[in-house]
This record gives structure tokens, sequence and C-alpha cells, in this order.
């Protein structure tokens, strides 16, 4: 798929009157308060003009660098940077993201094609939207489409891009940095999630949380990205660095003691380990962890609940409301409604209460969804595991596969504990394979080489481009 955009000249038009608007309202603005403010707020921002100019424009021709980088190193924090009004930092930052992305199109052109599992979450998501006609709940399924809509946005934008291998560092570095600096506070900090008796360790500034099954969820990228650069074929050092940080991604997901995110990781684990051809090392890094799950106590006994806190009482509840919306679902973001519809007509030994979302990404976007949008949310995830599958297990970039299938599987397995497609972390790893399958289209396209010869008698020869011949 190819995207239209304005020529070359004209797009360095667009970029320059956008940076110009972007510095001269506030300057103007600051202007007009100079009468009642004085001077020195027209000379703070006359001296801000440069370096905002400069910013500015690093933002539009590297835009993946300059802001989508800080959107995932915060997106495991996002509940902990709320501003007030239900909005957050890392929203307004992904905000600036997509507009600099928009610009960044308008600037260097489009990558030319949109990858298949972009293409499949985007007839998801229209779907998605279409529902808010017929939604139990209108402005809870306008709330859930806002939220999983920027990160789905940013998610398409990233794959048109057009990217260069430092663009791809950077948002791997980001995602690893971002992950290791969580699981390192929380380690150090280890405050105990109130109203368990498991002494489980999550995420706090003190006056915000992130429960442990959250954060547990959210190091699942950081960790498909180390475990891909310890396994995988490549550079010596990144894979002695990346086993070297693997551990501290391992004994925070423990401490958590999230179930999901345990299974989640596991599986990964083993999947990765499975498909690498780094045998000695996946071997070492399954007896790292196995070593690490027997010392920390406590881990095991949360499988000894047999209501898994109550999530079986709700997904008895969430099949029942399947039920009574299986064609064309209650609305996206609207299973609590569809929950209370039906909560009286199910016997209950575990008394989960009323309004209660599902826990469970297949059971909430079948109620929601209905068999179509469910089917087309579970078929999005599909593509998004095998998006990379074009990638010889012996190329040197083999590692980024091993990292797309073992953590979109480590995202699903957690998802069936979780409600994930709001959360900024289930988009992590859709906009790092978006980026490496758009550098790898560019990078393996055809050469398009073409030459001309002349004969004696001055008429053009045929015209041999892409290895096809024209007259």
């Amino acid at each position: 798929m190819t995207l239209m955009l304005p020529r070359r000249g004209h797009r360095r038009t667009v970029v320059l009157i956008a940076i110009a608007l972007t510095v001269a309202i506030p300057f103007v603005g600051t202007v007009a308060l100079a009468p009642s403010q004085g001077i020195r707020p027209l000379i703070g921002m006359g001296l801000l003009v440069g370096p905002v100019a400069a910013g500015l424009w690093f933002a539009f021709r590297r835009p993946v660098i300059a802001i989508v980088t800080v959107f995932v190193g915060l997106a495991p924090v996002d509940f902990l940077l709320s501003i007030g009004n239900g909005t957050s930092a890392t929203r307004l930052i992904g905000l600036a993201a997509a507009a600099a992305l928009v610009l960044g199109l308008c600037a260097r052109g489009s990558s030319g094609r949109i990858p298949g599992s972009v293409i499949a979450w985007l007839v998801a998501y229209a779907y998605m939207s279409a529902t808010l006609i017929w939604a139990g709940d209108q402005p809870k399924s306008i709330e859930r489409l806002e939220s999983t809509g920027l990160s789905l946005l940013l998610v398409a934008l990233v794959a048109v891009t057009k990217l260069d291998r430092i663009d791809l560092t950077a948002l791997l570095l980001a995602v690893v940095g971002g992950g290791f600096g969580v699981s390192v506070y929380m380690l150090v900090t280890q405050a105990h999630f109130p109203g368990y008796a498991a002494a489980r360790v999550y995420l706090t500034n003190g006056q915000q949380g992130i429960d442990p099954n959250g954060v547990a969820f959210a190091l699942m990228p950081p960790l498909a990205i180390a475990l891909g650069a310890a396994m995988g074929p490549g550079n010596r050092w990144r894979r002695i660095l990346a086993s070297a940080i693997i551990p501290v991604f391992v004994i925070a997901i423990l401490e958590t003691e999230s179930r999901g995110g345990l299974v989640g990781a596991t599986l990964m684990i083993l999947w990765m380990a499975l498909r690498s051809r780094q045998r000695a090392v996946a071997a070492a890094i399954i007896g790292l962890v196995g070593v690490l799950a027997f010392l920390e106590n406590g881990v095991f006994s949360r499988f000894n609940d047999p209501e898994g806190a109550g999530r079986t009482s709700i997904w008895k509840v969430g099949v029942e409301a399947f039920r009574h919306h299986w064609l064309i679902g209650n609305g996206y973001g609207t299973f609590s409604d569809a929950y209370n519809q039906v909560y009286l007509f199910v016997p209950h030994t575990f008394h989960s209460g009323w309004s209660r979302e599902a826990h469970d990404l297949i059971i909430s976007s079948f109620v929601e969804l209905g068999v179509v949008g469910g089917s087309l949310v579970l078929y999005a995830f599909w593509r998004q595991f095998r998006e990379l599958r074009t990638i010889p297990l012996d190329d040197p970039d083999a590692w980024l596969r091993l990292m797309a299938e073992g953590g979109i599987l480590a995202v699903f397995v957690v998802a069936i504990f979780l409600d994930i497609l709001p959360l900024k972390p289930a988009w992590v790893l859709p906009i790092i394979i978006g980026a490496v399958a758009t550098i790898r289209a560019r990078e393996h396209a055809p050469t398009g080489l073409s030459y001309q010869d002349f004969g004696p008698d001055g008429r053009s020869a045929p015209v041999v481009t892409a290895g096809r011949l024209r007259a």
C-alpha cells in the first residue's frame, strides 16, 4: 500500500511552516502579555526560540528517536504519570509523537507499505469503533476506544515511516532501559501490595501504584528483547550484556508473584530456547531461571487458589454474557455492563461482586465484539506473532524474530489473566515489530537498477528495470 504525500519541495515547506507556527504562537502570546508582565518573559521566550526550533526540527526529522522512544520507555509507568482529568504525561507524549510522525511523513515520505499485522489491527479497531452504535455503555466505550486508538495510531505511523537501523536500536534500548529501571526501582523499594497475605511486590511512587499483575505484564517486552539478544545470532558483546540483565527482569517478575506473568515468561523462555540455535546459552538461561524460581519463596503457592482470586467466577459470568451477545457483541469496552446484565443468572461459589472487568482478553473480546470482532482480535494477534516469519533462523536478524514470537506469545498468555488492550505496554512490541518489518522490507526490496544503452543509430535500446524487460 502506498501513501500519497506532497512532493519533496512541498514537504519541506510544510515542515518549516509547522515549526514557525509552533515557535511563533507562544512568542506572540508572550508579547501580548508583555505590557502587564514586564519584559522578562519576552526575553526568556526569545532565548528559548533557538533551542525550541532545533528540538522541533530534530523531532520532525527523527520522530522515532526524539519522541516515540520516550513513549515506549515510559509505558510501564504510565499509571504513575497521571496529571489529572483522566490523562497522563505518557498520553501527551503519545499525542506529540503522533504529530511528529505525521509531519515526518510529510518531510521524508512513507515506507510505501503497511505490515499485515498492522492492517489486521486496523480492521479490528474499525469493528470496535462500529460497536459504539449499539454499545451498552457508550461513555465507557468511547473512553476505551480513545485509549486503544492512540497506541494503535502510533503502531501504524511507525510502520509506514521511513526508518533506519539507528531508529530501531533507539527503540530497543528505550524499552530495555525503561524495563530495567522499573525492575531495579521496584526491587530496591520492595513495596508490598496491600490487601494480600502474600508478600507481592508492586510499583508505587507513594501516592499511586501499579498492581503486581500490571508490572509483570509491562516487563514482558523488555524481557523478550533481552532473551532474543542473548539466544540469537550476532554480536558476542550484545549476547553477554543481554544475559547479564535477564536475571534482573526474572527476579522482578518473580517478586510480583503474578500467575499470568510467571506462565507467560516461562512459555516465552521455553519457546525461544526451542527456536534458538544457541543451545548452550538457552540451556544456561533456563537453568538460571529455574534456580531463581526455586529460591523465591511463595511463588508457586499462588497457583493453589482454585478460584484464581475470583477470576473463574468472573469468567463463568462472562460465558453467560457471551450467550446473550454472541453475534455482534455488547460494544467495545462494555464487558462490565454485559456482566451486570447476567450476574444473577449464574450460581456463585465465590462472590466476585458487580461491575467486574473480564481479566481475560478472549472472554472480553467475544462478549464485547461478538464472534466477528473476537475473531478479528485473535487473527490480529496471530498475524503479529507471524509478522517476522520471513527472517531465516540463520539470518543476523534472527534474534529479532525470536524476540517477536516469544514476546507476543507471552503477551497473549498474560492477556488470558488481564485486560491488556487499553494498556500502553500492550503496544510496545507491535511498534517494534512494525519497525523491523518496515526496515527489512526496505533493505531487501528489489534494487530497481536500470540502464539504457544507445545503439549506433542513436535510438534507445530496451531498458532493464528491476529484472524486467520493457521496450
